[in-house]
């Protein structure tokens, strides 16, 4: 992230800021090859002095744009949730809404990054899943491979572009995977 202070999300408040880092994630979106400083510049039309206030540097775009969206989102979840306890599948379905309302940005992201982005979106509720499963031996693997469960169903999703026809499929799928990690990996649960 920038070196000046405050979060992405926080200084994407700014009208400028936010404009300028529209062009610098244009040319990263359009740019799947290696990404160096002078390609970012003259795509965005901004100088080095400008990107460098954004970002640390060109390598670190991935990880800054998927700290903003792991921003955005618990934000989002923050307001949707707001005093409600043990709500699970309202969690399902409003971290499916916030993936297809940001679709286009996520899909990059996830495609650059091996899908960790989504990875850290499912991390973020861990806890509902552990209490939603009775886990109770194993928690930290039997996560690991249901969080990439979930991840396999996005990325399916994802093929379709995020069509509305497959929301309630993928919800479902992932709820099922939810309540059924003691049936389907009982060897490792203990």
């Amino acid at each position: 992230m920038s070196k000046t202070s405050g979060t992405l999300l926080e200084k994407m408040k700014d009208r400028r800021f936010r404009k300028t880092e529209e062009a610098i994630f244009e040319v990263f979106a359009e740019n799947s090859v290696a990404l160096d400083i002078n390609t970012v510049i003259k795509g965005a039309k901004v100088s080095s002095s400008t990107f460098y206030r954004h970002h640390q540097s060109v390598n670190c775009l991935l990880s800054d744009y998927e700290k903003l969206i792991i921003e955005r989102y618990k934000k989002y979840m923050a307001e949707i949730l707001k005093g409600r306890k043990d709500e699970f599948e309202l969690i399902v379905y409003w971290t499916l809404i916030f993936i297809g309302k940001n679709k286009d940005k996520i899909s990059i992201v996830a495609e650059r990054g091996n899908f960790a982005v989504i990875y850290r979106m499912v991390g973020l509720y861990k806890n509902e899943v552990i209490d939603k499963s009775r886990l109770t031996r194993n928690v930290d693997k039997l996560f690991e491979i249901y969080a990439f469960e979930v991840c396999g169903l996005i990325r399916n999703w994802q093929e379709t572009d995020f069509a509305r026809e497959g929301f309630v499929s993928v919800k479902n799928d992932i709820l099922y995977l939810t309540y059924t990690i003691r049936d389907r990996l009982g060897a490792l649960s203990g």
